[in-house]
């Protein structure tokens, strides 16, 4: 993935994405290196350490979900993504 769709989904300027690389870099969770098709970009992937904690993260995620979810119908889960959709766009205004 190049760095601008990484600072695009996370909604984090050059600078602060580049801390983050390098961090993550130097614990060989990434490597970065020049685009093939364009030596401006850099694309970043995940090593294999860097999938292996990838892969606890969402397993982790997904135990902390059926957990919130507990108990909760299909219909109260619609709902619910439904509300925080909402909300999640009351905050997009805002940040505007």
């Amino acid at each position: 993935m190049r760095c601008s769709e990484i600072a695009t989904a996370l909604g984090l300027d050059a600078p602060t994405l580049s801390h983050l690389l390098r961090s993550l870099a130097d614990r060989e969770l990434i490597v970065r290196q020049r685009s093939k098709n364009d030596n401006r970009a850099v694309e970043v992937r995940l090593t294999a350490q860097g999938e292996r904690l990838a892969r606890q993260c969402r397993d982790i995620e997904t135990e902390a979900q059926r957990g919130l979810l507990r108990g909760l119908d299909e219909s109260d889960v619609a709902r619910l993504g439904e509300m925080l959709a909402r909300m999640d766009n009351n905050l997009g205004v805002r940040r505007a």
